[in-house]
């Protein structure tokens, strides 16, 4: 198995000079005007980036505004799907989306959910709420279930290592529900090999399922290697969990921003989900202002 060297942060135990955003937080913008977005992501203090999908983009394009901005773009969330030949995906040609990766510089390939296995029928309605949809299939799923996917994070996390890439896996809240003894999580981390997959924790969804994340980052130290920074509203009538910028939820940022120094996280990335109460942009310059004022 090939081992993916370490990155400078965490070799040297300084996470916070390089927070990045998850660019679906703005989405629509970044779709519109990426090389703005990223001028104005680079003038608030980003350095780093994730994307999910190219954006109507190639690769090099991506690569060439990230350049002139002055930011990295350092992972990137690929779906478990075959893909196309413009945008492969994890169940299709991984030595093309290893080259698109090698442009882009990003060295990290996050699953950012697993697809509905072919022998559950679970389906979304058309208006069910997300959260519920995940209901339903984490009820459906089996321990069996689990074991598959920890089977296949391994087989392609250990084709991308010869590439030089790692695989990982991002949570919702859902993962975390009880299967027999044990969680959706619990089998990822215990039947993955940890040289070449690695976990992406969002630390707004795991403290929706009722986990603190800086516990879950201190009880598996170096497993989750990156970090959804997204906080959370006080929970309302509405069920479903309301994102908001950076400090201004419920979450103890000051705790988890020094659990994720300490377990070995290597990069972290604010995200923030729609309905927004400002425009996204403005949005990710409030979070960049309160991470600051932690002392990242």
């Amino acid at each position: 198995m090939v081992s993916v060297e370490t990155s400078e942060a965490f070799a040297a135990g300084r996470l916070g000079p390089i927070t990045g955003v998850q660019l679906h937080s703005i989405r629509a913008e970044a779709q519109a005007d990426l090389a703005g977005a990223l001028r104005a992501l680079a003038g608030f203090g980003y350095r780093r980036t994730e994307i999910t999908g190219y954006l109507g983009r190639t690769p090099q394009q991506i690569r060439a505004m990230h350049d002139a901005a002055g930011l990295s773009c350092v992972s990137a969330h690929v779906r478990l799907e075959p893909g196309t030949r413009e945008e492969p995906g994890l169940r299709g040609d991984l030595s093309r989306l290893a080259e698109h990766m090698h442009v882009l510089g990003a060295r990290h390939v996050v699953v950012p959910a697993f697809p509905v296995p072919d022998d559950v029928a679970v389906r979304r309605e058309e208006g069910e709420a997300l959260g519920d949809f995940f209901a339903r299939v984490s009820s459906a799923l089996t321990e069996d279930h689990w074991r598959r996917r920890a089977d296949e994070l391994n087989t392609v996390g250990g084709r991308l290592a010869a590439y030089g890439l790692r695989i990982g896996f991002h949570n919702h809240a859902f993962e975390f529900d009880l299967i027999e003894r044990r969680s959706g999580v619990d089998l990822l981390l215990a039947e993955t090999d940890p040289d070449c997959v690695v976990f992406q924790l969002d630390a707004g969804w795991a403290s929706y399922a009722g986990f603190d994340p800086a516990t879950l980052l201190r009880v598996h130290p170096k497993r989750f290697r990156l970090l959804h920074l997204k906080d959370i509203k006080p929970l309302t009538d509405n069920p479903e969990p309301r994102s908001t910028e950076v400090g201004c939820g419920t979450l103890d940022w000051r705790d988890i921003l020094a659990a994720a120094d300490e377990a070995g996280v290597e990069e972290a990335f604010v995200e923030q989900e729609p309905p927004f109460e400002r425009p996204p942009l403005e949005a990710m310059a409030i979070s960049a202002a309160n991470l600051r004022a932690l002392g990242w």
